[in-house]
């Protein structure tokens, strides 16, 4: 602080560095641009949470240009590196892990010529995993992350399961999403990404968490389901069927019911 108090223009500098390699970086042409400014800024530069998920962003972008995924991977793995020892020394907020966990959920669905290990993805999660503070999270940071657990579940073979500590998380974030649902009005989409994302993690050895979420869901779902698209009426279906208790809540036939005559009103 002293310091800053001395040398204004040092602080200011800082900032125009950093917005400067932020822009590179989030509007980067090429995978190979973007390795080219990830390679060639300091490292504690590359530490900072809006350079890492400009690049993220990007790079799930540009990874699904044909020809260009071996190169996405080499960033990725980089990126991914870096923010794994980011996490030791830095207090990142909800927003940066939230957009972190969405960045790798869509790059790794997205690329499919050489896609990130599964392995290397599993460790980010984890190790992100404790810095979220589940009971702050905003709506969108909780959305954000439960998708993401969601979509790369789906992505792995049948019996995989996430450790313990990303299976609280994810229950933890879903007891903050209830409430989001009793007192805002989120999107149709937040709606049903968030609910299909969680019920995909939790369904299986979680169950009671997942029942819980599914009933406050339909419950805030039944009475406007005519904003709702067809593409997330059906992830709604998804997650009824995809749980296996799910017969037994009540509000499962009037969303059925209600779904009928949305599709068909005659």
């Amino acid at each position: 602080m002293a310091m800053q108090q001395h040398f204004p223009r040092l602080k200011m500098a800082t900032g125009q560095a950093m917005g400067s390699l932020t822009y590179r970086v989030a509007n980067a042409p090429t995978v190979d641009n973007l390795l080219f400014h990830l390679s060639n800024e300091p490292m504690d530069r590359l530490l900072m949470p809006k350079v890492l998920n400009a690049a993220l962003g990007r790079v799930a972008k540009l990874a699904t240009v044909p020809h260009r995924g071996e190169n996405g991977s080499i960033v990725f793995d980089k990126v991914l590196s870096i923010i794994l020892k980011g996490l030791k020394c830095r207090d990142w907020d909800n927003r940066n892990l939230a957009g972190a966990f969405w960045a790798v959920a869509k790059f790794h669905s997205e690329t499919t010529e050489t896609p990130l290990p599964p392995g290397r993805v599993i460790e980010l999660f984890e190790a992100m995993t404790p810095y979220v503070k589940h009971e702050t999270c905003s709506a969108v940071d909780v959305s954000n992350i439960l998708w993401a657990l969601g979509t790369f579940k789906l992505a792995m073979r049948h019996d995989f399961r996430y450790s313990s500590s990303v299976e609280e998380l994810a229950a933890s974030l879903c007891v903050g999403w209830c409430r989001v649902l009793s007192s805002t009005e989120p999107s149709t989409r937040a709606v049903s990404t968030t609910a299909w994302g969680a019920i995909t993690v939790l369904a299986d050895h979680r169950g009671a968490e997942g029942l819980k979420l599914m009933k406050a869901t339909l419950s805030h779902a039944i009475p406007r389901l005519q904003a709702f698209k067809p593409p997330e009426i059906a992830m709604l279906l998804h997650m009824i069927v995809r749980c296996r208790d799910s017969q037994n809540l009540p509000e499962v036939r009037p969303f059925i019911d209600e779904c009928c005559r949305t599709i068909d009103p005659g």
